[in-house]
């Protein structure tokens, strides 16, 4: 039976499940699979949904947690719902 990995470089590559294979990608710091390097299709306008360092970290949520920090005051001083949406 075939099994398709995702390598660190960002390719895929099918093997025999009996041979021996390099692991799948690892995030270094907390030892968990790192799924952007498992999916090429992640890009740095995307936003991770998880736990840890991995999706903390990556660029789409750093912009989009700046967002809505430069956004909350606006929100707040706002009177009603029109002007908060």
């Amino acid at each position: 039976m075939l099994t398709r990995i995702w390598l660190k470089d960002g390719t895929m590559q099918d093997e025999d499940e009996t041979s021996t294979t390099e692991p799948l990608p690892y995030d270094s710091l907390d030892g968990k699979i790192d799924s952007t390097t498992m999916d090429p299709s992640i890009n740095s306008a995307d936003i991770l949904c998880g736990r840890g360092k991995t999706s903390f970290n990556h660029v789409g949520n750093r912009q989009f947690r700046d967002s809505v920090t430069n956004s909350l005051r606006a929100y707040m001083d706002a009177d009603n719902r029109f002007e908060k949406s």
